[in-house]
């Protein structure tokens, strides 16, 4: 049904946020950690 659609949109939204902030924190301390 479209419940179903809307849990594996939002799951899907989800994780995508999750994994693009991991990725920005990982080149945040990337960065900070080159400059020393």
């Amino acid at each position: 049904g479209s419940e179903d659609a809307l849990k594996w949109a939002a799951r899907t939204y989800l994780v995508a946020a999750i994994g693009s902030l991991a990725t920005l924190v990982y080149w945040g301390l990337q960065v900070l950690g080159g400059r020393d």
